[in-house]
Order: structure tokens, then C-alpha cells, then sequence
């Protein structure tokens, strides 16, 4: 399709089992040319994924989520220090979609 998405980076959810239509999420993915997850845990969405990428514990990060489907925010302080080696989330997913065209 023109316009089509053909690589995606999904960060820290389980989009093909939360999402409200698992198969419709799950076929999309398999379509992709080119799929990154990153999550803390191995969930159903890295089964379709081409690279797994660790993500850190929400004790290692600072920032505010703001719930699409119940409004309001809430605010995460963290309170562990990454190692020197570790690059936060936020720069790991900046490179990634440098290196994809974005």
C-alpha cells in the first residue's frame, strides 16, 4: 500500500495481546518489513519481532505517562542509577529511528 508503514519500534507494551483486536495487531506486525520491541519481558509481541532489545525496570527511569484511555498522569521518580554501559530508553529508540530514516 502506498504510505503503508513497512518498520516499526514498539516500547514497553504487549500491543498484540492489550490491544482490542489481537489478530487484526498480530497480522499487522507480521506484515512489517522490519520490527524492533523493546520491552523488559518477553512478551507475545516480540514472537513477531526482528530484533528484541532489553528495556530498563521502571525503577531505573524519570517520566510522566498520560493513559490513553483513562486521561489523567502519572509521574515515575526514578530511584535506581543505570550502569555506564546502559543508554536510556528514549536514546536507544532516538538512534534506532535515525538509523531507520526517521
Amino acid at each position: 500500500m502506498p504510505g503503508s508503514s513497512r518498520q516499526c519500534i514498539s516500547s514497553e507494551k504487549n500491543m498484540s495481546l492489550v490491544d482490542s483486536n489481537a489478530n487484526f495487531v498480530g497480522d499487522a506486525f507480521s506484515k512489517l518489513q522490519f520490527f524492533v520491541v523493546q520491552d523488559i519481558f518477553f512478551s507475545n509481541t516480540c514472537r513477531y519481532a526482528d530484533v528484541v532489545l532489553p528495556g530498563s525496570a521502571q525503577l531505573g527511569k524519570r517520566k510522566v505517562l498520560s493513559p490513553v484511555r483513562r486521561g489523567g498522569f502519572s509521574a515515575s521518580i526514578k530511584s535506581l542509577n543505570r550502569s555506564r554501559t546502559c543508554q536510556p530508553d528514549w536514546k536507544i529508540i532516538q538512534d534506532l529511528a535515525n538509523q531507520m530514516g526517521g
